[in-house]
């Protein structure tokens, strides 16, 4: 998670710009991790992210290209997560959008076989060290992503400004949900 971009060179300087003018920026985060060994974030989720069904990293396709992603069912890649919302929060944030947090692929059923979501056989591990298969517990992940993100921004805004494509019953306590079509 960083800020800056060849197109907003000084993101500072914009939030500061806009919320002096009464215009809050709510950032766009998923949850896919860019696999890239020299990508701290990517170092910080080894260990703590979803694995694939023979226990190595379940690597797919989004945005920054392949990724890893937060296994957000153990508390300690929840943990990760929220210091980094936390560390990525600037003033004149409005909140955090949570984007493709079912989590979506950059596939289609036609090419990965299971369309645009994550492999059904991908494997979560509990905190108490059971293995469950995604298509037991996928939209959980949503839930906990959500959840994790409100709690870090509590910290650090007052009143804290979540939205989500995906959801969970309970999911409405954290966040606001909005329908992809």
């Amino acid at each position: 998670m960083h800020l800056g971009s060849g197109e907003f060179p000084d993101p500072e300087a914009l939030l500061d710009f806009c919320s002096k003018r009464g215009i809050y920026i709510v950032p766009i985060i998923d949850p896919g991790v860019r696999a890239d060994q020299g990508y701290d974030v990517f170092k910080k989720f080894i260990g703590n992210a979803i694995e694939d069904s023979e226990g190595n990293l379940y690597f797919d396709r989004v945005w920054p290209g392949t990724c890893i992603f937060p296994d957000f069912l153990r508390s300690s890649a929840r943990q990760i997560w929220g210091d980094l919302i936390k560390s990525f929060y600037r003033p004149g944030m409005g909140g955090i959008w949570l984007d493709m947090s079912e989590p979506s692929m950059h596939r289609t059923r036609d090419a990965g076989g299971f369309g645009n979501n994550i492999d059904p056989a991908a494997v979560h591990t509990l905190d108490n060290g059971i293995k469950v298969r995604n298509s037991q517990v996928h939209n959980l992940y949503a839930y906990y992503e959500a959840m994790t993100t409100y709690e870090a921004l509590k910290g650090v805004m007052d009143k804290p400004f979540i939205l989500t494509r995906a959801g969970y019953p309970g999911i409405q306590k954290t966040c606001g949900h909005m329908d992809r079509r």
